[in-house]
């Protein structure tokens, strides 16, 4: 698997992977200004790239899910095709660091294995 990083996503053998969001201080500023939340960008992705996007409810950086879940919609709403929203009940910013995120993890590594 390769990263590419004009496309800031995973190909495997030349074709668009998957892209995970942890929905964090880095995708809050893709949020605001980067192309691939942009509706031009966005329009720009391959409708076939996996996109999982992982929050904490309480997180005030994701204007506690409502900001993930416009983005969620926003890559629906461009056609992409899979793309998975989870919101973790409870959790703050560092939902990798949070009392639950062997469940975070569990819930990444489980999504990654289904698209291999």
């Amino acid at each position: 698997m390769a990263v590419s990083k004009s496309r800031k996503c995973c190909t495997l053998r030349g074709r668009p992977a998957l892209r995970i969001f942890v929905y964090c201080d880095c995708v809050q500023t893709d949020v605001s200004r980067n192309e691939d939340t942009d509706e031009k960008g966005v329009a720009n992705i391959p409708k076939d790239l996996a996109v999982l996007f992982v929050s904490g409810d309480k997180d005030p950086v994701g204007d506690f899910g409502a900001g993930v879940w416009r983005v969620y919609e926003q890559y629906r709403k461009a056609g992409m095709k899979d793309v998975e929203i989870q919101l973790y009940s409870g959790d703050r910013h560092e939902i990798l660091n949070e009392k639950d995120r062997k469940r975070v993890f569990e819930k990444i590594a489980d999504w990654m294995a289904k698209r291999e």
